[in-house]
């Protein structure tokens, strides 16, 4: 099942500034996001960031990426990007 994917505006924004390879990265991992969420893909890990949540955090070279996962809608919400240091 293919889960659909929606990118809020601020990540949007700051992803777009990004470098190229950091682009590369994103898009790769969200290609397998997308496809199965909670299968832990070539080493990625995934943190839920609160037990009764549905919040998760990635780390793509000094960026955090923070998504929520709706299984009833099968959607994807990336709801926050921000350079390591400012993302707690």
């Amino acid at each position: 099942m293919i889960y659909k994917l929606e990118i809020k505006k601020q990540p949007y924004k700051f992803l777009s500034k990004q470098p190229k390879h950091i682009k590369k990265r994103f898009d790769a991992w969200i290609r397998k996001l997308i496809l199965d969420p909670y299968t832990e893909n070539e080493g990625i890990k995934i943190n839920s960031l609160y037990k009764n949540k549905p919040t998760y955090k990635k780390r793509i070279g000094n960026i955090r990426i923070f998504y929520v996962i709706y299984d009833n809608d099968i959607k994807i919400v990336i709801t926050e990007a921000k350079n390591r240091g400012q993302a707690y």
